[in-house]
C-alpha cells in the first residue's frame, strides 16, 4: 500500500483492486468506480485510503504466507530433488517482492 507505482492510476488488475471488489459495500464501491484508473493524486488516496479501511495489507500478508507455505510443501515433493533449487530459486524471487 505505501510502495511507489501507478497500478491505481493505470486500473491495473491487482490482487488488491480484486479483494476489495470482493469485499465493499455500495457506497466503497462508488469510490472505486469514480476514482480507480484516473491520474487524480486525491483519488488515487481516496482508493489507498478505502484499502486501508479494508485492512487489505494484512489480509495480503496472511494471503501471501498460506501461499508461500503451499509452494514449500509442492517443491519439497518435486523429483528429482536436484530440481527443488530451481523451484526455491524462483519463489524467492517473488515471495516479499517489492519494487
Amino acid at each position: 500500500l505505501g510502495k511507489i507505482g501507478t497500478d491505481i492510476e493505470d486500473a491495473k488488475c491487482s490482487w488488491l483492486v480484486c479483494k476489495a471488489l470482493e469485499l465493499v459495500d455500495d457506497d466503497q464501491k462508488k469510490v472505486l468506480e469514480e476514482h480507480y484508473g484516473k491520474h487524480d493524486p486525491e483519488g488515487v488516496q481516496k482508493v489507498k485510503d478505502l484499502y486501508k479501511d479494508l485492512k487489505l495489507e494484512e489480509m495480503y500478508h496472511s494471503y501471501e504466507e498460506e501461499q508461500k507455505k503451499t509452494c514449500d510443501e509442492l517443491i519439497a515433493n518435486i523429483e528429482p530433488e536436484n530440481f527443488q533449487d530451481l523451484f526455491k530459486f524462483l519463489l524467492g524471487k517473488i515471495y516479499k517482492r517489492q519494487k
